[in-house]
């Protein structure tokens, strides 16, 4: 019924989503273009993560830009050292339409990580992926930048 279909919307279109929306809109007029990445965590919620501009490189399937081939994820994080001091840690994530391939940005080279690849999806212990990349691109404009 449309009352069900409602109140399955509010639980993704709530507050949070509210203030998801105008940080992606903020990153979109920054850099050019954001992205929208939705996703099941383990519990199988779902949820949802935003990138800036800087952390996505696209790669396009065709001149306008409308459907992606793959995507590249660059992003650094900091890890707190038992001694005290913290290590920044360079990751690197492939978005392919078969998962995502997790590697570390080393030097000069990627390492895979120990647990290098993911499905999207997983459900039972089943991995699933999606047909298209679930990379939502959020365009300033026609330029991408």
């Amino acid at each position: 019924s449309d009352e069900q279909y409602a109140k399955h919307i509010r639980k993704v279109f709530n507050k949070n989503m509210d203030r998801k929306l105008r940080v992606l809109a903020q990153y979109s007029i920054d850099g050019g273009i954001a992205w929208l990445y939705p996703y099941y965590d383990e519990n199988g919620n779902f949820k949802t993560a935003i990138f800036p501009s800087y952390e996505i490189c696209p790669i396009w399937k065709d001149k306008l830009h409308t459907e992606l081939e793959c995507a590249m994820r660059y992003y650094p994080e900091e890890v707190f050292l038992p001694n005290g001091g913290v290590k920044l840690i360079h990751h690197v994530d492939l978005f392919t339409i078969h998962g995502i391939t997790h590697f570390r940005y080393q030097g000069a080279s990627l390492i895979p990580e120990e647990n290098s690849h993911s499905d999207y999806v997983t459900i039972d212990s089943t991995g699933f992926n999606w047909m298209r990349l679930p990379l939502i691109p959020f365009k300033y404009n026609n330029k991408d930048y």
